[in-house]
């Protein structure tokens, strides 16, 4: 993690000129990433931070998704020395190691004992995959509670990873989970915490996941659900450069089934976040049982109307924070 800490905010014009948006490398994305589909909105043209990214809307399965994002190097980059100064500026208040190693245990003593009640730990000397486990600490967490399990974690930040190999003992793989090389091992538990968002191709990631699960292995993934931040947050506060993809819970849950698996347990829920402990089904399931919901399409065009004007009340004196634009009908 990097060791910078902003005892007194930057203000957020200050860091997003600094950070020059123009001048990065750049996707261009013209479809969804989820359904393949190239029928889109345009609702908002910038992000929380004020930073231009266009967002469109999929008019075939409902989900919200950056029409422009970073390069793989240039994600990277902006975690190891822009996401703290963002998050300092946006809240107000310093945002440094100590604050996320705060957060990360706070995080973890919720899916904890759901994991334990569930009866959804590995087995004792079982292996932990965590994607884009940061710093290690939830799956250390989660696998020293289950008892001394090999713990891995796979995450593009290098200097978040060395952390984690130095002061918790994980293996480590850096890069992103739709390139790394996994080779042929297998996991009991694979973890992808606050994090499925941040992901490329998270059609791939479901698919290298099956790939790389025992079995009896299990997939715990959680989400920001966007009938909960909508409502909160606005257009376009509910969304931020590095989350590349947004889902509903309908998108979700599919997202999961076409790659074959199934919820193996009930659901989980932490203020925004909701999540599951999936495992794999016994075939892929058909489309036609996993289509995309045009009444889940018509549900998130509705939301995103109702609470297009809304903003957090922290970010009330940014004026209006979003264009004039609305769906079509």
């Amino acid at each position: 993690m990097s060791k910078l800490f902003f005892e007194k905010c930057q203000e957020l014009p200050e860091v997003r000129a600094a950070f020059d948006w123009a001048s990065r490398k750049k996707a261009i994305i013209t479809e969804c990433g989820i359904c393949g589909s190239s029928d889109y909105d345009l609702i908002a043209d910038k992000e929380r931070h004020g930073i231009p990214v266009p967002w469109h809307f999929c008019n075939r399965c409902g989900t919200v998704y950056a029409g422009e994002r970073l390069t793989a190097e240039g994600q990277a980059d902006f975690y190891r020395n822009w996401y703290q100064k963002f998050m300092s500026a946006y809240w107000e208040q310093g945002y440094g190691p100590r604050r996320y190693l705060k957060e990360q245990r706070k995080y973890l003593a919720r899916p904890l004992p759901f994991l334990k009640k569930q009866r959804l730990l590995p087995r004792t000397h079982g292996r932990i995959l965590d994607v884009g486990g940061a710093i290690g600490l939830i799956a250390a967490g989660i696998g020293k509670a289950a008892g001394s399990c090999h713990v891995t974690i796979l995450d593009p930040c290098l200097s978040d990873l060395k952390e984690a190999q130095k002061k918790r003992g994980c293996a480590i793989i850096e890069g992103c989970v739709e390139t790394a090389d996994l080779r042929k091992k297998k996991y009991d538990l694979i973890l992808h915490c606050r994090s499925l968002e941040h992901v490329f191709d998270p059609v791939a990631f479901f698919r290298i996941a099956r790939a790389h699960l025992h079995s009896h292995g299990r997939l715990f993934v959680d989400y920001v659900q966007l009938e909960i931040t909508l409502p909160k947050r606005g257009v376009p506060h509910s969304f931020q450069i590095d989350h590349i993809h947004n889902f509903s819970h309908d998108v979700f849950l599919k997202l999961a089934a076409r790659a074959g698996f199934l919820p193996a347990s009930s659901e989980w829920q932490n203020a925004l976040e909701r999540g599951f402990v999936f495992k794999i089904a016994n075939a892929i399931r058909r489309e036609k049982k996993t289509g995309w919901s045009s009444d889940n399409v018509a549900s998130m065009r509705e939301r995103i109307e109702k609470f297009r004007d809304r903003c957090p009340r922290h970010r009330a004196h940014d004026g209006d924070p979003c264009p004039a634009q609305t769906l079509s009908s």
